[in-house]
């Protein structure tokens, strides 16, 4: 969201313009705010520049007065930055997490400090040409900045920080989409869960940096693989990756598997607990035509079996769901 302060309102008057990227949230176009505690307190902080960043507004320490303006904004957590034109302090942008408290990561951080900046020159420039546009204008040019800004962040809040992959939520969404997609078209939906071999091992013997430089270069790897643009890659959790395959039947999901396993297996990775004393993955697979008989439940459920299964039988291997015996399936 944006707020503006009204001139000569001593920094507690103005107006509120929010875009939800959740529809559960209200948005808010052209909302009058008075917030007489703020131009007292917190005002000056924000002229020098200064930033603020709240991982729950009720253990901040903020007066009453504030946390009641916020709570009409459905906010629980938020970054303020402050928006500068010239040497006064324009207003805010604000970003909000409005279901829960939030822990802000030092990425979205930057990110938020990168955002602002581009607004204030971007203020700059809207100021020079003020007299030749309306009000109406400019506020429909910050309207257009910050739907921009949404379509951002909601792109930064699908990547897994660490690989830049989809990440857990994001496959979530993606798998739910694709399975009520093939099950109109009735055709094939395939899903590969793989996992890093014995990458405990690997994170003790070379630290977490190594282990996380490993993760990128496997994440990577696998990514290179896939050629459809409808296939996902994402970072299921850990040391577990997940790979969406529409219109893809078994016997091609066990080609792309075993693409993916080779692939990995050529990077030659050290790691003297492995096998052949090098990084290699273990990967489950299974194969639906998705009904309305069927869950993604069990879907993601014979995936997993079958990963443990290719665990069970040595590491280093890819089994589809269909190889494994009735009595381990029923397990």
């Amino acid at each position: 969201g944006i707020f503006r302060f009204y001139p000569e309102s001593n920094y507690c008057y103005g107006e509120f313009v929010s875009e939800s990227v959740l529809p559960i949230y209200d948005s808010a176009l052209s909302i009058k705010v008075n917030d007489y505690c703020f131009g007292e307190q917190y005002a000056i902080y924000y002229q020098q520049g200064r930033m603020q960043v709240l991982t729950d507004i009720y253990n901040a320490g903020l007066k009453d007065c504030h946390i009641e303006v916020l709570e009409q904004f459905q906010i629980k957590a938020q970054i303020i930055m402050p928006l500068i034109m010239g040497s006064k302090l324009w207003g805010l942008l604000c970003i909000h997490q409005c279901e829960n408290s939030r822990e802000w990561t030092p990425a979205e951080i930057r990110f938020v400090k990168q955002l602002a900046a581009q607004f204030s020159v971007a203020l700059e420039h809207s100021h020079l040409l003020s007299q030749t546009r309306s009000q109406a204008d400019e506020l429909g040019n910050t309207l257009d900045a910050l739907q921009e800004a949404n379509l951002k962040l909601e792109r930064l809040a699908r990547l897994d920080g660490l690989t830049q992959i989809p990440n857990r939520r994001y496959f979530d969404e993606f798998l739910d989409q694709e399975w009520r997609r093939m099950a109109r078209q009735k055709q094939f939906l395939s899903l590969i869960m793989l996992d890093v071999d014995y990458f405990k091992l690997y994170n003790d013997l070379y630290g977490h940096q190594e282990g996380d430089k490993c993760l990128i270069k496997i994440a990577h790897t696998a990514q290179e693989v896939l050629k459809c643009p409808a296939d996902l890659l994402a970072r299921y959790g850990g040391e577990e990756f997940a790979v969406i395959l529409s219109n893809t039947d078994e016997s091609r999901a066990c080609e792309v598997a075993a693409q993916i396993q080779s692939a990995i297996k050529a990077l030659g990775i050290p790691h003297p607990s492995g096998k052949g004393q090098i990084v290699t993955i273990s990967l489950g697979v299974t194969t639906q035509i998705p009904s309305l008989t069927r869950t993604l439940h069990t879907f993601i459920g014979q995936a997993d079996k079958a990963l443990y299964q290719a665990k069970q039988q040595g590491r280093d291997c890819c089994i589809h769901f269909s190889m494994i015996s009735q009595d381990v399936k029923s397990f």
